[in-house]
């Protein structure tokens, strides 16, 4: 049996919330959900309009934050321990400005 290997299933692309809902970027791909719980018949369970467009905005930088999470991974597993103290600036550099730009897109200045 040959080596197994994780693989995404979810649907590929940019993902951006719009009011409550999450859409890919592309009009010819389905919507991807709705934060908003009317849509599920559960109104009486009440959120918040901010509630609503915090977790769109959250839901819908999923793909990116996967994608910053496996380039941290790859960049940590490919380096030589020894190889890593030299580049270390660097590579905390490049992590932490792909690390902020997501979080950047999910949460809101107050």
């Amino acid at each position: 049996m040959g080596k197994r290997r994780r693989v995404s299933l979810h649907t590929p692309g940019a993902w951006h919330a719009v009011g409550s809902w999450v859409e890919h970027e592309d009009d010819k791909v389905a919507d991807i959900c709705t934060c908003n719980p009317v849509d599920f018949g559960q109104h009486h369970l009440g959120r918040s309009h901010e509630e609503v467009l915090a977790n769109s905005r959250l839901i819908a930088a999923a793909p990116e934050m996967l994608a910053v999470l496996k380039f941290c991974r790859d960049m940590l597993g490919k380096q030589e321990l020894e190889e890593m103290y030299d580049h270390i600036p660097e590579l905390n550099a490049a992590m932490l400005n792909r690390v902020h730009a997501v979080i950047n897109k999910v949460e809101v200045l107050m």
